[in-house]
């Protein structure tokens, strides 16, 4: 039996495959991804919805690939966020 440990590295594997996967169409190195011209909150509210969907469907898969794109909109707002703190850490300097 796999490890709890083991289970999460997997989905988190898979939410990043997806991430991968959409990114191959657009390689272009100049293109900002959607995501980056979006608020926090717009992206937040991207999460409750998808989560609303997963918990809505009887289609376990389509609710599993909704869990997996939360996730990743979790991974953006976080990224969005990390980079606010350290913009406001260099203000207050």
């Amino acid at each position: 039996m796999k490890s709890n440990i083991t289970k999460i590295k997997e989905i988190d594997r898979e939410a990043m495959d997806k991430i991968l996967e959409r990114a191959v169409p657009y390689e272009n190195l100049t293109a900002t991804p959607v995501w980056r011209q979006m608020s926090i909150d717009a992206i937040l509210s991207g999460v409750v919805y998808r989560g609303s969907r997963a918990r809505a469907t009887k289609d376990l898969n389509k609710a599993y690939d909704d869990i997996l794109d939360a996730i990743n909109y979790l991974r953006f707002a976080g990224v969005l966020m990390k980079e606010e703190i350290e913009r406001q850490k260099q203000v207050k300097k």
